[in-house]
């Protein structure tokens, strides 16, 4: 089992698709896939970045303030972006058969299910970074899961066995300061801040905004399919 983390913006972004009662997502790697998959089914929205902006044509972009003002109740949607898609379809490809979408909005929620599993089990957290290199947004998220998984490990006497990599995420969170100012100040954070889309952040940092936990499943024509847990 693993989770996929690409907190600015693509998991923040299906998190709150799912808190506003989408149906359904498919996540496709690139472009051109989004644009196949809407041609083949017109009930699709198409919703996606390059470049932190909405491709021509797109009926939204990666943005979780635009989809919070959005009405996309019982709607079903396809989403490409550079980033975060890319790394929930390779964590499935690569083999894993239970791939989670986190972020910070439902860090705890994701801590349930680390703590859920079987004592042998192991569970990655899966950074999805930028450009192929580490990212300190996400790094720090994965740190603030480690966190609340640990804190939920040690209320049930049990033991939770930490990486060198989930140690270094965890120690991370001790010293960078609350959310929304790592954030702020990651790469990634600059980058939508300087694209006219800083009122993103604050819905990227709210920490356990929700409970809701989507689910990456095999779906409909290869692709893979974000499934959101019934209210």
């Amino acid at each position: 089992m693993c989770a996929v983390i690409d907190v600015i913006r693509a998991t923040t972004t299906l998190t709150l698709l799912g808190e506003r009662h989408l149906s359904s997502a498919l996540v496709v790697d690139t472009v051109a896939a989004a644009r196949a998959a809407a041609a083949a089914d017109p009930g699709l929205l198409l919703a996606g970045e390059v470049h932190a902006r909405p491709p021509p044509g797109f009926d939204l972009g990666n943005s979780p303030a635009e989809i919070a003002g959005k009405d996309v109740a019982g709607r079903r949607l396809v989403l490409s972006t550079t980033n975060g898609t890319r790394a929930l379809v390779a964590a499935w490809q690569a083999g894993a058969r239970t791939v989670l979408v986190a972020a910070l909005r439902n860090a705890s929620a994701v801590a349930q299910h680390i703590c859920a599993l079987p004592p042998t089990s192991t569970f990655a957290l899966i950074c999805a970074g930028r450009d192929q290199r580490l990212a300190l947004d996400d790094l720090f998220t994965a740190g603030m899961i480690v966190r609340q998984a640990q804190q939920l490990a040690e209320a049930g006497a049990r033991d939770l066995t930490l990486s060198e990599s989930a140690q270094v995420a965890l120690l991370l969170t001790k010293s960078a300061g609350d959310p929304l100012h790592v954030l702020t100040h990651s790469t990634a954070g600059q980058s939508v801040t300087a694209a006219g889309l800083a009122a993103d952040l604050p819905w990227c940092a709210a920490l356990d905004a929700t409970a809701l936990v989507p689910t990456v499943v095999a779906g409909p024509g290869g692709h893979l399919l974000v499934t959101y847990p019934s209210a």
